[in-house]
């Protein structure tokens, strides 16, 4: 499950510039004999897949270590969802909410501020929405 967790969050990196990413790139000599073409991202191995909701809660609980307690006494644990605009941060959430709880668009940029949420079926999770 953590080999999972990882891929997931690796497909969401994004490559920098060319430029910064080869400085070959942009210092070229003539000719373009220093050019070096950039090698393909790396593609989801066989075999992976989309975890279902309780896998994933499952593999959070598993992950986050207990915060303090919270008003029911249960310890909170808070799961924060960063990164890029428009990756399925707030689709994700509604998700494990089970429920339609933020505003999610084809258009990026549609959160607009930080939002928490408790997820009703585990006792202290609390998700973090943040705008990408």
């Amino acid at each position: 499950e953590e080999a999972m967790l990882l891929r997931l969050a690796a497909s969401t990196r994004r490559a920098p510039p060319a430029a910064a990413a080869d400085p070959s790139l942009a210092a070229a000599g003539a000719g373009g004999s220093a050019f070096r073409p950039r090698a393909r991202p790396a593609r989801a191995r066989v075999g992976s897949r989309v975890l279902r909701r309780e896998e994933l809660l499952r593999l959070l609980l598993a992950r986050c270590p207990d915060g303090p307690p919270g008003p029911d006494g249960a310890p909170r644990r808070c799961v924060g969802l960063v990164g890029y605009p428009n990756v399925g941060k707030s689709s994700t959430v509604n998700a494990m909410v089970a429920a339609k709880k933020t505003n999610v668009s084809a258009t990026p940029g549609k959160t607009k501020h930080f939002q928490t949420l408790l997820v009703p079926d585990v006792p202290g999770m609390v998700l973090c929405d943040c705008p990408g």
